[in-house]
């Protein structure tokens, strides 16, 4: 992506270099970049030179040189930029991080100096994560409220206490009331709400003051946005509702809770439901061409984790520019 040139195209990769904080420090290239682009030194105008190079990439820059360096940016690429030291020393859960907005979470906390701990079913895919961020990862499904409870206490254990937990976990299925197979409606509150619920009941004893607590819901918590969409929304609007409850229940000691509702997102969320579907084909394909990037929400999360305790993000709703034509 060129510097001030407008493009649709998202990030492929989380991490392309480190910038060390100061103006004499250089990083070599994180292991994932391409090989144009360059070690760099704490300049600004060399961090703007690594949009000329062709790749799409998540920027990790000094908190101190984001004012400057946005300036030189277009809207999609400071929309890709985190600070480096904005999370330092911070413990981390997420939830759903072995894939999507859970995984590109985990990763923007880690490169913001976050301790990590990752939580999801895919032991494999977790580990291997776990592995490349220095993060620690316990397998668990969060529809299982024992195992959930076990999962959170021994990554609470391995951080040496939690300083925010990133509820990422989620699932969707296409279609009206009428015409899908009730198991369906199950899977989807299972997932997004009494696992959400699990999750909030296994953190909340390990979340004290200046603490903060993020759920991944959704626009469609916000309102419905199709009839084959209403059983997933109204899932979301039950996760609005289970925030709003912890606002109440943890507020008054200090714990921050914040709901980020994006729109349409560029992931596999839908993965479960039949390719050969035409709606469903027709919906992931609207997804992946006007959604946001997972790590233009991972961004987000980052932002409201890095503020200052005594700011608390109610709710932080963002589109894609595309999904609003």
């Amino acid at each position: 992506m060129r510097r001030n040139e407008s493009s649709s195209s998202r990030p492929t990769r989380s991490l392309v270099a480190t910038v060390a904080t100061g103006t004499s420090v250089s990083v070599p290239c994180d292991r994932t970049c391409s090989s144009a682009a360059p070690c760099i030194r704490g300049d600004v105008d060399r961090y703007l030179e690594l949009f000329d190079h062709g790749d799409d990439y998540t920027l990790i820059v000094p908190f101190d040189h984001l004012a400057q360096l946005a300036r030189g940016l277009d809207e999609a690429q400071r929309s890709t930029v985190i600070a480096v030291g904005a999370l330092d020393g911070r413990r981390i859960v997420v939830t759903g991080a072995s894939s999507g907005i859970g995984e590109a979470t985990a990763r923007a906390a880690a490169a913001a100096g976050a301790r990590v701990g990752l939580l999801a079913r895919r032991a494999d895919r977790l580990e291997a994560l776990a592995v490349e961020i220095g993060g620690h990862a316990q397998a668990a499904d969060v529809t299982d409220a024992e195992a959930v409870a076990g999962a959170v206490g021994r990554l609470a254990a391995a951080l040496g206490g939690l300083d925010a937990v990133v509820a990422a976990a989620g699932t969707m299925h296409l279609g009206a009331v009428g015409e899908a197979d009730p198991e369906l409606w199950r899977e989807v509150f299972d997932v997004n709400v009494h696992g959400l619920l699990a999750t909030a009941r296994a953190a909340l004893p390990h979340l004290g003051e200046g603490a903060s607590w993020v759920t991944i819901s959704s626009m469609s918590g916000r309102r419905v946005p199709s009839a084959a969409g209403g059983v997933y929304a109204a899932s979301k609007h039950a996760a609005h509702a289970v925030d709003e409850t912890l606002r109440r229940e943890a507020g008054p000691r200090g714990v921050r809770v914040t709901t980020v509702a994006p729109g349409f997102v560029a992931t596999d969320l839908m993965a479960a439901d039949a390719a050969e579907r035409e709606d469903v084909g027709a919906f992931r394909e609207r997804m992946h061409a006007q959604g946001l990037a997972p790590e233009h929400v991972a961004a987000a999360v980052v932002h409201v984790l890095g503020l200052p305790p005594e700011v608390c993000v109610v709710e932080y709703a963002l589109t894609s520019t595309a999904q609003q034509r």
